[in-house]
Formats: C-alpha cells, structure tokens, sequence
C-alpha cells in the first residue's frame, strides 16, 4: 500500500463509513415501493394501436382509473410531502409543495407519477408502483381493465362512412323513381318550376356543403370557430374539441411561465394537450373528406339539374322532356351505382379486418420492494464516500504541486504568512555532556533509490549503517522521568503516520544529538518510506547549497537535495550561509515544505538547540510530530507544557543520556 494512502487511511476508512451511514439511513427512512405489471398484448395489427399509450398517460384517463380505484383515501397518494428528496427539492425551490394544490390534483399528479407504460413485444406494458403490493397489483389492473372498455366502447360505435353512404342511396333511389315516374307519363310545362326547386335546393346542399368544409379548415387551423349545424354532430364535436385544444395551450403558456420543463405538471398537460391536438388533426381529416366528398356530389347533381332545366326550357315539345327525364336518369342510375360500389366495399372490409379486443394479461401482487437493497445503498454510499475522499485529497495536492514547480522555477508567493513561533522559556543548556561524535565513525552506505536529479557527490561509499543499542533508560532515573526511549520512538512514529517531524534540542551538544533526525530518517526508509532530513543549523552541511539559497531562489531542489552521508533517507542541508530569522517565517519555506511532504512520506526537520535561533521555532507550529530531546526531566515537562498550551497536539520526549547511549555505538 501507498505510504500516502497508508497515512489517510483513518480518513478514508471514515469517510466510507459515514457514507455507508448516510446511504443507509436514506434506504431505512425511505418507505418500501412495490411495482406490478399488467400487459395489454395485441391479438392483430391494430388491436393495441400506437395513440393507446399517449391515452393511457392522459389526465382524463387517470382521473377515470383514480376514481375507480378511491386513491382519494389513499394517504400515500393525497396526505403525503413525498420522499425525502422531494423535501429537498422543496428546500432548495425547485419542487412546489404539494399541499397547497387541491387534494384531486395531488391524487391525478401521484397517479399519474407511479404509472408507467412501455411498450413490449407484442403490446403495451402498465407498470403501476405503490407502497401497496396489493394496491400496486390492482391499480396496474385497473388500467389494463378501464383500455379494455374503452376499447369495446369504440368497436360498438356505428360506421359513420357507411351510414352516409346508405343515406345517399336513398335519396339516389328516390330520384330515380321520381323520374321513371315522370317519363311513364307525359311531363306538365310547370316543370320547369321543379326544375328551378330542385336545382336551388341542389345548389344551396352544395353551397351548405362547400361551407362546413371551410368551417373543418378553420377549425383544424386555428382561425376560427365552427358555425352551429343543427344535424351536423360531428362538426360540433369538432368544435368542442379544438375549444378544448385551445384551452389546454392556453394553461400550457400558464404554466411554462412558473415551471420547469421537467415538473410532471408542466408535462403532463403538455402530453393531454399533444393528445387532443392530434386528435382534432385526425378527426378534421376524416369530416373534410367527408364533407368535400358531399360537396362533389351536390356540385354534380346541381349541374345536371341546370342541364335538365336548360333542356327543359329549350325543348318545345313533349319529345324533347322525353329526353331531358332520360339523361337524368340515366346519370342517377350511374350514381347509384357508383354509392353502392363503394358501400359494398365498405363493408367487406369492416367484415374481413374486425378490431378485436386486446388481450390483457393481468398484474399480480409483487413479493419483493423495487430498487437496491439497504446493503447494496450503503456499499453504493461507501464508494461514494471514499471517492469524495481522495478527490478532496487530490485537489488538496494541487496547490502544493504547483507551488512546488514555481519554486523550482524561482518563483514565490509573497504574501503568504507562516505559523506564528511558539513562546517557549529559554532553558539553562546542560554543559557537562561529552562531545558530539565523529561523522567517521556515523557514517553509513545510500539508499540506490535516488530520485531524478539527486546529487551523488557527498555520498561516501560502503559506509557502516547506524547501530542503536538495545539498551534500556531506567525509568527511576528522575532525569529521565516520563521520556521515551529511540526504539519506542521510531515505533510510535512510523505507526502515526505523521509526514512532518521536528526535532529540537534542549541542550546546547553532546553525543548523537545532532544525529536523531537521521536516525529517524535511516528507520523510515528501511521499513521502505520515503524520508527527507532537512537541516536547519548553519555549518551542519558544509559549505554546499541548501536550504538557505534554495529560499533566496539561487538554486532548485535538483541542486540541493541529495542522499544522507550518515543514513539512507534523503538530505537538504542548510546552506553555506546562515539562515536569516525573519525566512523561517516566509512563504518561500511554507513552499518548500509543502512540495516536501507532497514529494516524501516523511519530512524530519533538524531544528538544532532551541536557544541557538529562535526563528526556526516557527517550523514547530507547522510539524505534526515535536520530538523533544532533553537533559533534565523538570526542564522537558516545562517546554513541553508550553508546546501544548501553544497548540502541539503529538510531542514525544527523548533523554539525552539514551541519545548519546544508542547512538555512541
């Protein structure tokens, strides 16, 4: 595992949890929906037509089903705010609240939410949710039930096509024996005088004709409303339908003013009113072909009157009436039997092609809730969780990275401040410690895992590793009361998954003080961490680049980091120069130890003695880890007391005399 995973591993793991929590509580407060399905498959072509699904989803048909099924009593379809994210919405204005409508639209709007038809093979499916199972089972089958009547209502409806033509056969029939009786007896001269009636009655049936054809134009247009026939129920119905049309737009135009194109309001009455416009398209089809077929027909019986009339008037003898009575016969006859084609052909079809029922496969009561399972919302909200995580830690990073590349540049913020340096007593430095230990006798061999542009130069070959004693403090020693040994140290320490450390001294010198940094550093990278010792003393490093130019911007970290020449962990010595007080406190350092600990698992900072340069106790603030190395126990629990009345929250204390025991070797 990643050692920067491994350090945020808690969070990560709380994370997961919470969302797992939250995932969970949401499917346990979130009421049971159960879904039934009834079909309506098709026993013809035509028997479940395309429109059945638009009609099925319209206001009029679920107010039809709602009432059948009493959901005005259902307190899930008329008493309820909706789910959870209902409220929600409500919270955040984006959903109306439902108890300010009339309990007949909550009910038509819930009905019409929980009911869904798509369409399967061979039909139409009707899928109806409740938090019934029984309920569900039987609203799904009243949808199917209330299609299947509405369906049979319309296969019992007469043939309007039909009875029109029957209707023209009479009157056909009648004429023709108007004039075969004519022509078995000789014509008066007053026929001239039935003539004249017959042609203006003819005349003004064409003209009746030709008018409800312009009235269905401009009703199925828009532009204007049908005149009152008294015997004309289909153009009246027309009428009502296309009013009906334009009082749906209108509430449309209403309604797209206040709502979201999504609310189910808005698209629900956009569907009704989809409906009825297609509705009226059709029906102002079939009554204009109707009606221009009439007008054709009386067009041509007023011409032939006008023919009758003018041979009439121009015959002046009975012969020429003769003739007259036969041509108009013979044209009736002609018509007559062109009516009775065409009915003969009507009928044949209706007989050969019936509409017949759909058949309708009946829902029953589901066992089982619809949606995810309460285990499958907290494995869905753990995921979730833990993905938010590590997109937060991701862009956390981003910041570091790219102050990391300015830096490297030679660019740095300016006005970015550091923690303020914590407040500490000066302490009285213990002198009677023995001197520091020789680098030759600490020396030990580099890790070959370098990073790219790593310095080779200062790493001296085959050096001997650190060896730390297994040697013990005795806990009765008052000096060394309530410290912790280097074993327990670099225990604690790799298993809290700090990534800064500081290291800070009470006592002026002695034996392995200045090496406690690296050995920490030289314990990190062999349990296979990445660390970094940065020194902080002037004239720890030599006179070699560190620290110190890299924040004035004269070099980048290719040009100062290189490999410890004591441990195995990574080194960035102080400089050639003393470090200014007042850049422990800029940003150009808070930069610096960012991109590190983006760079590193683990950033050990060497603060020296503490009394030495009291600007580096800056960086205490800013380390997650204080490790506190001290001479007398009274002095360390006096500073330490002060670093966490300051706002330490880890700090570790470190005997001298265990120090110079352990490292000594």
């Amino acid at each position: 595992m990643p050692a920067g995973i491994r350090r945020r591993l808690p969070r990560l793991v709380a994370a997961a949890a919470l969302g797992a929590g939250l995932a969970a509580g949401w499917a346990l407060l979130t009421p049971a929906t159960y879904v039934a399905e009834a079909q309506l498959l098709a026993a013809s072509a035509d028997a479940v037509p395309h429109s059945a699904a638009r009609m099925l989803t319209s206001r009029d048909f679920a107010r039809r089903v709602a009432g059948r099924l009493e959901l005005a009593d259902q307190p899930e379809f008329v008493g309820g705010r909706g789910s959870l994210l209902d409220t929600a919405g409500r919270i955040v204005g984006l959903v109306d609240d439902p108890l300010r409508t009339s309990p007949e639209e909550r009910v038509l709007t819930a009905f019409m939410n929980r009911l869904g038809v798509v369409p399967v093979d061979g039909g139409l499916a009707v899928r109806f949710s409740a938090q019934d199972p029984d309920l569900a089972r039987d609203g799904a089958n009243a949808v199917a039930e209330e299609f299947l009547a509405l369906s049979r209502d319309r296969r019992a409806t007469p043939d309007e096509e039909a009875s029109r033509l029957l209707a023209e056969i009479g009157r056909v029939e009648a004429r023709i024996a108007d004039l075969e009786a004519a022509q078995a007896a000789p014509a008066p001269r007053p026929a001239q005088q039935r003539l004249q009636q017959e042609l203006a009655d003819a005349e003004a049936a064409a003209a009746d004709a030709a008018a409800r054809v312009a009235a269905i134009d401009a009703i199925s247009t828009g532009r204007g409303a049908a005149p009152e026939y008294g015997a004309d129920a289909g153009t009246a119905a027309l009428a009502a339908l296309a009013a009906r049309v334009a009082s749906l737009g209108t509430r449309v135009d209403e309604l797209s003013a206040t709502l979201l194109p999504a609310h189910p309001d808005l698209k629900a009455i956009v569907a009704e009113f989809e409906a009825a416009r297609a509705r009226v398209a059709a029906e102002s089809r079939r009554l204009r072909a109707i009606a221009a077929q009439e007008a054709a027909v009386r067009g041509a019986e007023a011409e032939a009157l006008r023919a009758d009339l003018a041979a009439e008037i121009a015959a002046a003898d009975q012969s020429g009436a003769a003739e007259a009575l036969a041509k108009d016969a013979e044209f009736q006859r002609a018509l007559l039997d062109d009516l009775t084609r065409r009915l003969t052909q009507r009928r044949a079809a209706a007989a050969a092609a019936p509409m017949p029922a759909p058949i309708v496969v009946r829902a029953t009561a589901p066992r089982d809730p619809a949606g995810w399972s309460v285990g499958s919302f907290a494995l869905a909200g753990a995921l979730g969780g833990l993905g938010l995580a590590l997109t937060a830690f991701g862009i956390g990073a981003l910041s570091p990275r790219r102050d990391r590349r300015r830096l490297a540049a030679g660019v740095g913020p300016s006005d970015a401040a550091m923690p303020e340096p914590v407040d500490l007593p000066a302490p009285p430095f213990a002198s009677d410690l023995v001197s520091p230990l020789s680098g030759d006798d600490l020396a030990r061999p580099a890790n070959d895992d370098v990073p790219p542009g790593a310095r080779d130069d200062a790493v001296p070959p085959h050096a001997a590793p650190f060896a730390i004693e297994p040697d013990s403090v005795d806990p009765a020693d008052d000096d060394e009361a309530g410290t912790v040994t280097l074993d327990a140290l670099r225990a604690t320490l790799l298993a809290d998954g700090a990534s800064t450390i500081a290291v800070v001294s009470l006592v002026a010198s002695g034996p392995g003080i200045d090496l406690v940094a690296a050995s920490l550093g030289d314990s990190a990278a062999a349990e296979g961490l990445r660390a970094i010792v940065v020194e902080t003393v002037h004239g720890a490093g030599g006179a070699e680049p560190g620290l110190c130019e890299l924040l004035d911007g004269k070099v980048g970290f290719s040009g100062v980091i290189t490999r410890h020449p004591r441990s195995r962990a990574h080194w960035l010595p102080a400089g050639g120069t003393a470090i200014d007080d007042a850049l422990f406190g800029s940003a150009q350092l808070r930069t610096v130890l960012e991109a590190l600990e983006m760079t590193y698992d683990l950033v050990l900072l060497d603060l020296g003695p503490l009394g030495d340069a009291p600007g580096r106790l800056s960086l205490v603030a800013a380390a997650d880890h204080v490790v506190l190395i001290t001479g007398a126990a009274e002095e360390g629990r006096a500073v330490s007391a002060a670093l966490l009345r300051s706002g330490i929250t880890s700090l570790s204390l470190v005997s001298a005399r265990d120090v110079a025991a352990r490292l000594a070797a």
